[in-house]
């Protein structure tokens, strides 16, 4: 999957409230007709390969909608201040660096911005190249970032979702992710030597941290490019 990041150990992003209306806040639709041609599909899974007819995937489709994240960040205690149009709360506005190693990024995140700031929330975008990205996610020094990721046929979902790695540097586990209830799940995989029931397993996990909403899910693709023409 692939997704925007948000570091959950440092406000804003340790209300899930927050962290809700911000997804709710990225108009993929308008991302994938617009600049990628309806090539793609919009995830709602972190494990999108474990769901099929049999079992169909559970989780809420986080579809654009800003009055429903702008209800959400009401909730949270975040309001308007007239004279900046900033949101605040407790005398802090709602502003976030987005750290960014790809230029080619720019087209989705700048749109991303504009959405916010109709909110009243503030993203600024920190440039950097692919070292300095690495150390600085390597030390949690970020609020919100791009990431993709690769998996295998055989899920270990232990090093991006156990409380244990949340706060081990240069780990998986970056938006620092601790549930109790994904604990105990992982742990109970660990000792299953069945795929099938551990797959299962592997959709409860998903299940709760789809609606705990570390990341801002994007989009992927479900074939394979064979050839390109220019």
């Amino acid at each position: 999957f692939q997704g925007f990041a948000m570091n959950l150990r440092r406000p804003p992003f340790d209300d899930v409230r927050v962290r809700r209306a911000l997804a709710l806040l990225l108009n993929r639709e308008r991302l994938n007709s617009t600049l990628m041609y309806n090539q793609y599909f919009l995830h709602r899974s972190y494990y999108e390969d474990l769901y099929d007819n049999a079992n169909p995937c559970p989780n809420e489709n986080l579809a654009f909608d800003k009055e429903q994240a702008r209800r959400l960040l009401v909730e949270a205690g975040w309001k308007a201040n007239p004279k900046t149009g900033l949101l605040e709360k407790d005398g802090k506005p709602l502003r976030f660096r987005f750290l960014e190693r790809e230029s080619s990024s720019g087209k989705f995140i700048s749109i991303f911005a504009e959405d916010l700031r109709d909110v009243g929330i503030e993203m600024t975008i920190d440039q950097k190249d692919w070292a300095s990205w690495t150390k600085d996610m390597d030390e949690f020094n970020y609020d919100m970032t791009w990431t993709a990721w690769s998996a295998g046929v055989f899920k270990d979902p232990e090093g991006m979702w156990s409380s244990k790695e949340a706060d081990r540097k240069g780990g998986t586990n970056i938006t620092g992710f601790k549930n109790k209830a994904v604990d105990d799940l992982i742990e109970k995989q660990k000792t299953l030597f069945d795929v099938a029931a551990r797959h299962s397993i592997c959709r409860e996990i998903d299940q709760i941290v789809s609606r705990e909403v570390p990341f801002i899910l994007l989009w992927n693709l479900n074939y394979t490019r064979l050839l390109y023409w220019d």
